[in-house]
């Protein structure tokens, strides 16, 4: 997988250590490699020893110029620091440095990113930033939706109150897409038989393992998937070599200011059970455009595929799209509810990112090249990230 794509996702994979720096207060530099201005360009370092000496000595405040917020994240529950996440400003080529230091006072920031699990509010896990929101409906359909919000604002609390509806537009926003039997706008499948194959019929659990201010973190928990029909969970079904069955983490996190989500996808084979392709995309609706580019590694559509109050249809336009490697495509493609595109797990794993724009949120794309042009913004915004 090039190192320029692998970036993107995971910066742990692409810090270095510099030899000779001291351990107590590493230096963070983070460089953009575009022409474009970022405003908010989310950063995701991994919490390193060095880091978690200068914390305990009372090194808490991330600065630069002048101190910045930023979120430690547990993400694996086991009671220890994995990542640093902080939004930098970066003009075109620029680059700046931060540190753990004791001087200064950490800002205080409003909370910018949510997650929150409801049944019965909006029928499952969500996780949302002030921009907008997604979620998964925990059922056999285990499809992906978009929230819209006319203003910047984290709704998903309001959503979850009882009496408040998700299908008729108030202060929180709308429930903005039809998913219908689609897998939904980044939602995730697999590829059996010259087919796509939902994660349906399978255990599932969910785990909050971020809640802002600035990250919000979904984790999704699926044991024992059998792509097809309702499978036989019986031993012997689990145990033979024609009924292939997975288990899958599916990490969906999301940044405050961001309209992306992002997918980190890791499939286990069980017994002798092949590798299968996943699959992602979002769903084919009539009256829209199809965006492509196959070397930015962008899919999308445009059009008036919004909902309206009480579901009416075609209410609106909506750009749905997502951005994926391209050194990890097998193929595009069309079926009767999906636009898609195929990737090959690479080590058991596949990480892209999902978007959306609603024609009444502040900033909307107004057009097919607008909402491209968003896209390959999400596809270049790649921070380059060293620690020394």
């Amino acid at each position: 997988m090039p190192k320029r794509w692998f970036t993107v996702l995971t910066t742990t994979s692409l810090l270095t250590i510099a030899g000779g720096a001291t351990a107590a207060s590493p230096v963070i530099r983070v460089t953009n490699p575009t022409d474009q201005a970022w405003t908010e360009a989310p950063v995701v370092v991994p919490w390193t020893k060095a880091m978690e000496r200068a914390w305990q000595a009372g090194r808490r405040v991330l600065a630069g110029p002048e101190p910045i917020a930023f979120q430690r994240d547990d993400l694996d529950g086991d009671g220890r620091i994995d990542e640093l996440v902080f939004l930098a400003k970066l003009g075109p080529r620029e680059t700046r440095e931060w540190r753990l230091t004791d001087q200064g006072t950490t800002p205080a920031v409003p909370p910018r990113a949510h997650a929150l699990m409801s049944l019965k509010g909006f029928d499952g896990p969500a996780w949302e930033s002030d921009v907008t929101a997604y979620r998964i409906y925990w059922n056999a359909d285990n499809a992906m939706d978009i929230f819209g919000k006319t203003r910047p604002r984290l709704s998903l609390d309001g959503w979850a109150t009882p009496g408040v509806p998700h299908n008729v537009e108030n202060e929180y926003g709308l429930d903005v897409l039809k998913v219908g039997r689609a897998f939904g706008i980044g939602g995730f499948a697999g590829w059996f038989d010259g087919r796509v194959e939902k994660v349906s019929n399978v255990m599932k659990t969910h785990h909050i393992r971020a809640d802002g201010p600035i990250r919000a973190v979904v984790e999704l928990e699926y044991v024992y998937w059998q792509p097809g029909p309702i499978p036989d969970l019986s031993r012997e079904a689990i145990t033979s070599k024609d009924a292939p069955h997975y288990d899958l983490v599916v990490r969906m996190s999301i940044f405050a200011g961001q309209r992306w989500g992002e997918a980190d996808i890791t499939i286990r084979p069980l017994g002798d059970s092949p590798m299968p392709e996943i699959v992602t995309g979002l769903p084919r609706h009539e009256n829209t455009e199809l965006i492509r580019d196959e070397k930015a590694g962008v899919l999308g559509r445009w059009g008036r595929q919004a909902l309206g109050d009480y579901d009416a249809p075609a209410a609106g336009d909506l750009g749905l799209g997502v951005i994926v490697d391209p050194q990890t495509v097998v193929a595009y493609g069309e079926d009767d509810f999906n636009t898609y595109v195929r990737l090959r797990p690479a080590d058991g794993r596949v990480r892209y990112r999902y978007h959306g724009s609603w024609f009444k949120e502040p900033g909307a794309a107004k057009s097919t090249a607008e909402y491209e042009r968003m896209l390959r913004d999400v596809a270049a915004l790649r921070p380059i990230v060293e620690i020394q």
